[in-house]
């Protein structure tokens, strides 16, 4: 299992981002993107009434725990969901990327 750091740090080896450049305000906007990505797709994964009580916790600022916790409870095949956004993200993210891996 992938630690966030760890995730990001994978990102920018597959774009071939030379370490120089790998700041840590980029490091802190891919992670807000990959927040902001992850829990929109948990969201939408979420029935009805539990998607609105996961948007009620992510406006009341719940902790990211609290948050993993309930989407474990509410979502079936969780980590099957998780894996998917995952991959999904890095894909979005290598599209979206390209022109600095093309520029080298």
């Amino acid at each position: 299992m992938h630690t966030p750091d760890t995730y990001i740090q994978g990102l920018f080896d597959s774009i071939g981002l030379p370490d120089e450049l790998i700041t840590e305000d980029r490091k802190a906007e891919v992670a807000e993107a990959l927040y902001q990505y992850m829990f929109t797709r948990i969201a939408l994964s979420l029935d009805d009434e539990s998607r609105d009580t996961f948007t009620t916790m992510l406006e009341e600022e719940a902790t990211e725990e609290e948050l993993i916790e309930f989407a474990q409870d509410n979502i079936p095949n969780y980590q099957d969901t998780i894996d998917y956004v995952l991959d999904s993200f890095a894909e979005k993210f290598k599209e979206n990327n390209n022109t600095i891996k093309d520029s080298r």
